[in-house]
């Protein structure tokens, strides 16, 4: 049998180049030969001579190929590998033979032997003419010139095979070359010759190598997520680590240590180890050293691909989903499909036991197999089938396929828009169309459809989830791949699509996933991207998705997950020389000893007792999201968060920016989310008081917020004793009335005691109304109308009763003052009437009018029946407070020359201790009797304004000493005490300077 034997000769010529040092060329041979003569004509060879210029050394046999009929079968000799270019069209790199049916002139290389390939960038002088036509002549001229520059460096290397120039290019004039050298050459002498050149030709080099590092891969294929140890080695040893990059999927990733892959360097040798081999691993690996001197850089770089067996994700469906009975004899044609994404894997594939040899492909991106099962009603009963996908390495995957069957006296919900008959207890699954996910809809036991529940999610943010997921696994830096999900995150979370269910639960577990893997953050884009991110989803806009599972108790709400997450990834997150402000999401930090920070108008003041960062997050609409069991109370402030250093002891003050202003008497709640039992939690926190309404001091770190109660606070027992005193006091003011009509011909017999009882009667008048109405308009028992009638009628009573009480005071006053001056009772009733009914009625009338024509809330309350109390200084409450305060003052100032009055009209008396035992006794009568006729109690009433319930015990006691002193005002025993005592007390000099004089007419 004759065969080829192609070899190669190396011919050293000491005179072919100016430069120092022997070149050397390579030539190739192809020989016929009598297999029986092989080893004779090697031995002839290896003895080859020349003369003294010329010498031909190291002749090998690098291959040997045997010819049947039209094809020819090559094997490398030993220490020989496959060229690329030959062996990758027939796929036989890996394999120890070949076959062809063209003889290739050059098959096999030794395995020492490097391939560079390169490009050097210059400045174009003297070789601008290399980027004419390949065709003309000053082209070939040009590249034989440079040609030569190149030689003059590389032909002196033991080996040098080859080198041609494959193109050139404009970027100043960069020339792209190939060079082989056919045995082992040292790094270092590469590195010095490139640099040299690069210099001579004024410009810089970058070069790659293969042959240097090689790279040790176990032959496939190999078994679906096993274990693979893949080794690269260099010739010597090149001063650094290599990298090792995965090309696959169409992007190059550099492989990392990660949950997955271990990267381990020793001398001359690195080792990756993948632990669960799977598609994400499939591809081209590659191993790189990196070399650089002056303006040179090399890349020595060794790869292989990994020849892995795959397992599907397998999808099953029938057609029909549920199958129906109409009838006990019918026969059904039900049609499996098992659905699996387009793969490289050849699979073997049996449906229900029946081999199926090829699957239909639905689309580009998915393989469909199926099978037609035939079912016989009557007693038919749920079976179900078996996809199983075979691979190569006989791994199987094997999925279910359930058929159940609705027989014709079961229960099921009838078809419904793309919702097919389906049975009972069981849930309907659709596919999404253009997202991934299904859609789910349960059928009740009843027959009766429930609500849809759609796991749609956007592809695009899917995307995003799934790269969050495998972000760890050794593909890529981790914080590359951080940065990459944030940023395409980031420009997710602007769209319209995340205000959808499934799209928001998929984006917060991609904050999730990436809080669950990461240590820090520090670069400043991606924390931008987070902090940004995580704001858009909190917008507004997406309320409705937010509180969607709100109330379920069962499971951990969306808010919940995403304030433990974005907290915990703002701690983690390199925010050192500014505050990071966005709509939703502001962050501001602080080192130093006293630390406040304000976010949302909300600052928050840490003593420190250590060293380290304090970071406040300040998050608008959250509160609105997270879950809140306490039905009594509601969140009236942003949620706020502070991270620091672990420490001992500390005290948090943080002052909150209110969203409603706070009632009065209404108690607000300082709390933090304890995670623990999922509510709001006041353990630890204490607010300030209505002092400082806004402020809340807590001796731990969390989330914080602030509750505000629904309604005010009660007094107890308040209601009942108001109801009691008021209806005795109007029981008595009717009696006091009664007893003035009767007495009064024989009572008023002085000018002094005509304008005195008719003060009182009116005050009583006005007061027995102003009482009525309230006991008839009790808050919740009256519509609207009345309601608004009362308070305007309450409005005008209370107002007289204060300006009738003004109208005696002032009496009182003029008459302790002037002694000897008469007041007609035709003047006095004049200015009493105007004062006491005309002033209230303009008041009244200007503050319909003002506020709003007296509508609810503006004017009047419809919880109280009263005027609306807002503000200090603000609210129709004070058309009422002023005046009464004004009148009050007067009142009291009446008081006191009364009382200084009445001790100077007895200082005659000839005893001083009966003197001073006198003035006590009318001192003392006088403010008890006077008190309660002018509304000196009132004063208690101020009080109740100015102190709120909150503000405890003193809120308490004014509001039951005001209730109890006016509710409780018996006029008429008053009245008549008056009378007799303080009638002659204070008149007793008028009567006698008046005594045979009359009223005036």
């Amino acid at each position: 049998m004759w065969i080829f034997v192609i070899l190669y000769i190396l011919v050293m010529n000491i005179s072919q180049v100016a430069a120092s040092g022997n070149a050397t060329q390579m030539y190739y041979a192809k020989m016929e030969i009598d297999k029986g003569s092989f080893k004779k004509i090697q031995e002839l060879l290896s003895s080859s001579r020349l003369n003294d210029n010329y010498n031909i050394d190291n002749i090998r046999i690098t291959s040997g190929c045997s010819t049947k009929t039209d094809k020819t079968t090559c094997k490398c000799e030993p220490g020989h590998r496959w060229i690329d270019e030959v062996c990758l069209p027939e796929s036989c790199c890996d394999q120890e033979s070949c076959t062809f049916v063209k003889k290739p002139s050059r098959m096999c290389i030794v395995n020492t032997t490097v391939s560079i390939t390169g490009s050097l960038v210059m400045n174009g002088d003297g070789y601008q003419d290399c980027l004419t036509s390949q065709d003309s002549q000053t082209y070939k001229d040009c590249s034989k010139k440079l040609l030569v520059k190149f030689k003059e460096e590389y032909n002196t290397f033991i080996g040098f095979d080859d080198l041609t120039f494959e193109r050139f290019r404009i970027g100043s004039l960069i020339a792209d070359f190939k060079m082989t050298i056919a045995s082992a050459i040292n790094t270092g002498d590469l590195l010095t010759k490139s640099e040299g050149l690069a210099r001579r030709l004024n410009g810089s080099m970058n070069l790659e190598t293969t042959g240097i590092v090689t790279m040790k891969m176990p032959a496939g294929p190999l078994n679906y997520k096993s274990t693979v140890m893949i080794e690269c080695t260099s010739q010597e040893d090149l001063g650094e680590n290599p990298e090792w990059n995965l090309r696959g999927r169409n992007k190059v990733n550099l492989i990392t240590n990660g949950t997955v892959s271990l990267v381990t360097y020793e001398d001359k040798r690195s080792k990756v180890e993948i632990s669960k081999l799977d598609e994400l691993w499939q591809g081209e690996y590659r191993c790189v050293y990196h070399q650089k001197k002056g303006i040179t850089s090399i890349r020595h770089k060794a790869s292989a691909t990994i020849d892995l067996c795959l397992l599907p994700d397998v999808e099953v469906l029938t057609e029909p989903s549920f199958p129906r009975c109409t009838t006990d004899n019918k026969i059904l044609a039900v049609k499996v499909r098992c659905n699996i994404r387009n793969s490289t894997e050849s699979y073997t594939v049996t449906v229900g036991n029946t081999p199926t040899e090829s699957g239909q492909s639905d689309d580009a991106n998915t393989l469909t197999y199926t099978k037609t099962t035939i079912i016989t009603c009557g007693k038919a009963e749920d079976i179900s089938l078996e996809c199983i996908f075979k691979n190569r390495c006989n791994q199987t995957k094997t999925q279910e396929v359930p058929i159940n069957i609705i027989n014709v006296e079961d229960k099921f919900c009838a078809a419904e828009g793309d919702w097919e008959d389906t049975k009972s207890n069981n849930v309907a699954i659709l596919k999404c169309k253009r997202s991934a996910g299904v859609r789910r809809r349960p059928c009740n036991s009843n027959g009766e459809w429930e609500k849809e529940q759609s796991e749609c999610v956007t592809l695009e943010l899917y995307e995003v989830l799934h790269s969050a997921e495998i972000s760890d696994i050794g593909l890529g830096k981790l914080e590359t791949n951080v940065a990459d999900v944030f940023s395409r995150f980031q420009n997710f979370s602007k769209k319209e699509e995340v205000n959808l269910l499934a799209n928001m639960d998929a984006s917060i577990q991609v904050l999730t996933t990436l809080n669950q893997k990461l240590k820090s953050i520090d670069d400043e884009t991606t924390v931008k991207d987070f902090i940004e991110s995580s704001s858009n989803i909190l917008n507004k806009k997406n309320e409705k998705t937010w509180t969607e599972n709100k109330d379920n108790s069962n499971l951990t709400t969306l808010a919940e997950n995403y304030l433990s997450s974005v907290e915990e990834l703002i701690e983690k997150s390199n925010i050192t020389d500014k505050s990071k402000k966005q709509t939703n999401l502001e962050v501001d930090t602080c080192s130093s000893e006293e630390c406040s920070n304000v976010v949302f108008n909300t600052t928050v003041t840490l003593q420190k007792s250590s060293d380290g960062l304090v970071k406040t997050a300040g998050f608008k609409e959250l509160e609105n999201y997270l879950p809140n069991n306490d039905e009594d109370m509601e969140v009236n402030s942003i949620v706020v968060t502070t991270t620091t250093n672990r420490l001992d002891k500390l005290t948090i003050t943080i002052d909150f920016k209110l969203h409603k202003r706070r009632p009065r008497d209404v108690e607000l709640k300082c709390v933090f989310w304890d995670n623990s039992s999922r509510s709001w939690s006041g353990d630890g926190c204490e607010w300030e008081g209505s002092s400082n309404e806004g402020r809340c001091v807590c001796d731990h770190l969390s989330a914080f917020s602030i509750l505000m109660a629904k309604k005010p606070l009660d007094v107890p027992a308040l209601s009942t004793i108001t109801d009691v005193g008021l209806s005795i006091s109007i029981v008595s003011l009717v009696i006091s009335l009664l007893i003035e009509l009767i007495v009064w011909s024989d009572v008023v017999k002085t000018n002094t005691l005509y304008l005195r009882h008719t003060s009182h009667v009116n005050i009583s008048v006005c007061l027995l109304i102003g009482n009525c109405c309230f006991l008839l308009s009790k808050p919740g028992r009256s519509n609207a109308t009345w309601c608004q009638i009362s308070a305007v009628l309450k409005h005008f009573c209370y107002l007289s009763m204060f300006f009738w009480m003004f109208c005696l005071s002032v009496t009182l006053l003029h008459q302790a003052v002037f002694l000897f001056h008469r007041v007609s009772k035709t003047f006095y009733l004049r200015f009493s009437m105007v004062v006491g009914y005309i002033c209230p009625f303009l008041i009244v009338f200007i503050t319909y009018l003002v506020y709003d024509s007296g509508t609810e809330s503006s004017y009047y309350s419809k919880k109280t029946c009263w005027l609306v109390y807002k503000d200090s200084l603000e609210g129709s409450i004070f058309t009422f407070i002023i005046p009464a305060f004004i009148i009050v003052f007067v009142n009291i100032f009446s008081m006191f020359v009364v009382i200084m009055k009445l001790l100077d009209h007895n200082k005659n008396a000839q005893l001083v201790d009966e003197k001073e035992r006198s003035a006590a006794k009318t001192v003392l009568r006088s403010v008890v009797l006077l008190t309660p006729v002018f509304g000196l109690t009132w004063i208690f009433g101020f009080a109740v304004m100015m102190i709120d319930l909150t503000d405890k015990p003193q809120g308490l006691i004014v509001n039951y000493v005001f209730t109890i002193l006016n509710a409780f005002q018996m006029r008429d025993a008053l009245m008549k005490y008056f009378n007799k005592k303080a009638a002659a007390s204070v008149s007793n000099s008028t009567v006698k300077s008046e005594s045979s004089s009359t009223v005036k007419k």
